[in-house]
Parts: C-alpha cells; structure tokens; sequence
C-alpha cells in the first residue's frame, strides 16, 4: 500500500508545484505564454510528419527500383513529398527558433516579475530583521531559487512539448506491438528516479552551503571594492582574503564534484536500460520487413520513432526532475513570503502635522537578544523645542531615535505623538512627517543632484529647494565647482567623469539630502561627525536660521554645537539621567557637566 501512496502523493505535488508554476507564468507572461504553447504543439507533431512523409519516399523509391513503376509518376510522387518534408523542416525550424526567443524573452519577464515581488516583500519587513544573520541566509536562499525559478518557463514548455511528443510517438509505435510503449517506459524508470534523487541531494546541499557561499560572495567584495582597497594594500591583507577565499572554495568545490561524479556514474548506467529496448525494437521491425508483413520505411519510421520516444522521454525526465526541484525551490519562495512582520506597521489614522512628543515608560531590546538598550525612558517636548540627545557610546541615543522613526516597537511603554500611540498612525503618512540622517548614511553612485532628492523624489525637479539644501549644508561651493554641477557623477563607478569626494563632502551631501525634504522635524544623528569646526559651525547657524520653525532633534558627542538648544537629555546605560537646558545641567554639575568639562579642557590645554 505504501508503494502505491508514494507515486500519488509524488503526482499530486507535481500537480501542485505544475499549477502554482503556470499561475506565476500566466501572473508575469499573460496571453503570450498560450501563443508559445501553441507553438509547442505545432513542433511536437512536425517531426512526426517528417518521419512519416520520410518513409512514404523510402517506400516510394524502393518499389520504383523493385518493381520498375512508372518512372515519371514516381518522380511527380517524389518531388511532392520532398515539397511538403522541405515545407515541414523549414516550419520546424522557424517554429523551434520562435520557441526560444518566446522562452528567453519570458524568462526574463518572469524572473523581473519574482524579483519585484522579493524586493517588495523584504520592503515590508521591519528593520529588524536585518539584524539577524538567519535573515540573511533566507535572502540568499529565496534570491538564488529565485534564479532557478525563472527558468520554469522552460521546464514547463519541455514538460508539455515532451507529453505531446511522447503521445503520439507512443500511439505509432503499439501499431507495431502494443508492449513496447511499456517496455521503454519501465526501462527509463531508473533514470527518472537517479534525476529526482540527485535534485533533491543537490538541492540539499546548496541550502547547507549558503552561509559559506555568502562568506565567498563578501570576500569576492573586499577584494574588489574601493572602500577595503587602502586598508588591503597598507596592511597587506590581499593573501589573508585570498586564503580565505580559496579555502571556502576548495571545500565546496570538492563536494560539488563528489555529488556530480555520483550523478554522471548512476545517471550513466541507468541510460543504458532504454537504449538496450530500442535496439530490440528495431531489430523486431527487421525482421517484419524480411518476414514480408512491413516495407523497408517502416524501418526508418519506427527508428525515428524510437528516438523520438527516447528524446521525449530523456526531455520529460529533464522536464520532470525541473519541476520536482523547482517543487522545493517554490517552498523556499512560499516560506520566505510568509514571513510576518514582528511588528503591526500600519494603523489607519492620517497624522497632519506634528505637535508634541512623549517617550512613556519606554523600555526596548533588540530581537535575540537579553540586553535592554532602553530602560523606563520617559521625556516629552513640544514642537517649537530644539532637543539635543547626548551620553556615551551604546546609552541608547540611536536606538531612541530608530524608534521614534518607527524602524523598531517598544517592548515596554508607549511613544505618543499628539497624545496618540504612534502605532494607531498610517505608517507611511507617519514617516513622511520626519526627515533624518542617521550615523551610517549611505552613499549613492549616482549623480549628485539623485543623491540630494532621493529624500523626495518627487521634487527632483525643484531647484531652488536644492540650491536651499546645498546653501544649508555647505555643499554649495563643491557644486559649484563640478564642470557638470548637479548632474556630476560621484564616484567614478559608473561615470569616467565622475568625482570621489572626501568624508566631510558626503556628510555634508547627506546633510542636504535631509533639508531638502520639507518636513515637520528634522533628525540629526551626529550630523557632523566628519565636518571640520569651520564647516560645522556654518552649517549649524545656516540651519537654525532658515528651519526654525521645524522640530529639531539632535543627537551629538560635540557638546559645543548644543549649547543654545531648548532641551538637553543626557542618556546613560538605556536611562535619561539628566534632562534640561545647557545653564541649568552645568549647575547641577552631573553627567553633562563632568561631559562639558571634559571636553573643554582639551581645548585649553
């Protein structure tokens, strides 16, 4: 009993992941992929035409020479077969060449349609996620099948195109003998199972091997990419990388070859069963020519067939082996797309503008992990409050303002904006409220003016809120200097005229990118870290006295550029310790006076 629920439950997911695979096709392809499967039945039955109009010849041309037959009509008889089998090639030919550039053309299609579809995915994940390694690897794994999965069109054009071609080259042979259809279908049996078991044991060991894939895929960046370039050349790091490299590689490529040289030796021996049946086949049509009961092109007719029914089935099996391994690769996909949020990202209520702000009892630690970043924090301001957020390295500064953002939820307590729980707010609607430039900024290969609007795209076109942008954060004079100002390339990666620009340039490129968008409160998170005082000390007045109206907050080490803010808060190991303006926090002579002092004495020394 068990022998028989394994073949139905084995059909049943083939069905399954057949069905799933034609809804992603029909989904990214549409009616164009009926127009390639017509074209797949027209070139499964061609070639069966041909072998037929190919023994009518043979037949023709043998009774010609045996039995002396009117020579004329034999050639008016010869020149319309040769017509129709030269009609037939030049179809198959054009038909098969129409094939491929339907399934190139909607692999791609349907590999763009998967990818928009992850891309979309991971956008609706919390950050969150990025914190942990096992996400990384489910990425790996999705974008990898992914791959895989685009060439489903393929193996499901094969798997149709080798039914109807193994249907009809089945119904011609049993005119032969009934039981040599089941013969070949027995004997290619073993082949079928050695391509399933090699998918499965493949597909097994590209999933375990892709936390050192992923090991390889980073070395393959550090060897390659400007920003490690200086460190590896100064500290003479390149054979340390490339050691690393080769021994991860060394092992993988040891067992791929283990896995493929099984796969060629089993596979090998198992072809041999069906070849074995069709020399019997067509040594079993010889001798019904001799016998008299067959002509000399049912030879060629039931060879052709013969391989034909190989070719179909060899196809199918490809076919067949795809599908089961494209089965486990649809799991990876349906797994990684049921991926749930941890956190409720988006209420319904549409925030107008920004009043107020309250941290209450707000506690929080990072996902896996045991170790609060915020303790019990509660603080609130109001909008027309310039807010300055100061303490050690890991006090939490950040971690507040990622939440205040929405990247993470509290574990504890409540953020309120306007009296409301932030998460009763459309998220989208939320964000759009808050401008930011957070410590690790990134930094966009493309032209200066996309590095400056990315935060508003939709203003791009806007110039004087990009000249605003550049005068505020100091950009200005840089721009103005590039031959092909805002439309300069930085980076030269993909520009030969494209500029490399220091670290305080780009810090202050991010700094534009965060005024430029027109908001409710702007976030600075140690907006100027890589600023010389000079630069730092323009940018600042240069701010506070076009945005003064907007909310501020600003996290900074450099207590000389907060002093004049509305609200100090000075956060240690995840607790606000000390909250108040700069006058009233150097009399009580705490945490911010001990800070203060400390670094004003570097100065005077």
């Amino acid at each position: 009993m068990k022998a028989l629920v394994n073949p139905i439950k084995y059909i049943k997911k083939m069905i399954n992941t057949l069905l799933f695979s034609i809804d992603i096709i029909w989904k990214a392809v549409g009616p164009p992929f009926i127009v390639q499967l017509l074209i797949c039945l027209l070139t499964s039955v061609i070639p069966m035409l041909g072998l037929w109009y190919g023994k009518k010849i043979i037949d023709l041309l043998s009774l010609t020479i045996l039995k002396n037959n009117d020579e004329n009509s034999s050639i008016l008889i010869l020149s319309g077969l040769i017509g129709v089998m030269l009609f037939l090639e030049l179809a198959n030919i054009i038909l098969k060449r129409t094939n491929t550039y339907f399934t190139n053309k909607n692999s791609d299609i349907v590999g763009y349609y998967i990818n928009k579809k992850i891309f979309n995915k991971i956008n609706t994940l919390d950050i969150s996620f990025f914190d942990s390694h096992t996400f990384y690897d489910d990425v790996s794994n999705v974008r990898r099948d992914s791959n895989a999965l685009k060439k489903i069109v393929d193996s499901i054009v094969v798997f149709i195109q080798s039914i109807i071609q193994f249907t009809i080259a089945i119904i011609v042979l049993s005119n032969l003998a009934w039981y040599f259809s089941l013969i070949l279908v027995v004997l290619s049996v073993p082949s079928i199972l050695a391509e399933k078991k090699f998918a499965k044991v493949t597909y097994k060991w590209q999933k375990k091997r892709v936390p050192e894939e992923r090991k390889m895929s980073y070395i393959q960046n550090v060897l390659t990419h400007k920003f490690f370039a200086i460190d590896i050349r100064l500290f003479k790091l390149y054979n340390v990388f490339l050691e690393r490299y080769s021994n991860i590689w060394t092992k993988w490529f040891k067992e791929k070859r283990q896995i493929e040289f099984k796969k060629w030796a089993y596979k090998s021996g198992m072809q041999i069963f069906p070849i074995l049946g069709g020399f019997y086949i067509m040594f079993y049509a010889g001798y019904r020519i001799i016998r008299g009961t067959l002509t000399i092109g049912d030879f060629s007719l039931y060879n052709g067939v013969y391989k034909n029914v190989i070719s179909a089935i060899n196809n199918l099996m490809f076919a067949v082996v795809k599908i089961y391994d494209n089965e486990m690769r649809i799991n990876t996909y349906k797994d990684f797309f049921n991926i749930k949020p941890r956190y409720i990202s988006s209420g319904s209520l549409k925030l107008e503008d920004i009043s107020k702000i309250e941290f209450r009892n707000v506690s929080f630690e990072y996902p896996d992990t045991n170790k609060k970043v915020l303790k019990n924090v509660s603080f609130k301001f109001d909008i027309r409050e310039k807010v300055a957020i100061v303490g050690w390295n890991g006090a939490g500064k950040t971690t507040l303002v990622k939440l205040l953002l929405r990247f993470y939820e509290p574990n504890e307590g409540v953020i309120l904006v306007n009296g409301i729980d932030v998460r009763k707010y459309n998220i989208e609607n939320y964000r759009s409220k808050f401008t930011a430039i957070l410590q690790d900024y990134p930094r966009y290969a493309f032209s200066l003016r996309e590095n400056i609007t990315i935060s508003d795209v939709k203003n791009s076109d806007n110039l004087e809120r990009i000249n605003e942008a550049c005068k505020i954060s100091g950009i200005e004079q840089v721009v103005n200097s590039m031959e092909e100002g805002l439309d300069t390339y930085l980076t030269r990666q993909f520009s030969e005229k494209g500029e490399e620009l220091s670290g305080g340039n780009w810090q202050k490129i991010a700094l534009a990118r965060a005024f430029f968008r027109d908001t409710n409160i702007v976030v600075l998170d140690e907006p100027t870290a890589s600023l010389d005082p000079e630069a730092e000390s323009v940018m600042l007045k240069n701010y506070f006295k076009v945005c003064n109206k907007k909310g501020t907050i600003i996290i900074s080490h450099r207590l000389s550029n907060i002093i004049e803010m509305d609200k100090i808060m000075v956060l240690e190991n995840g607790k606000v310790v000390e909250v108040g303006r700069h006058e009233e926090l150097m009399k009580n002579n705490g945490r911010y006076a001990y800070l203060f002092k400390l670094q004003a004495e570097k100065y005077t020394q």
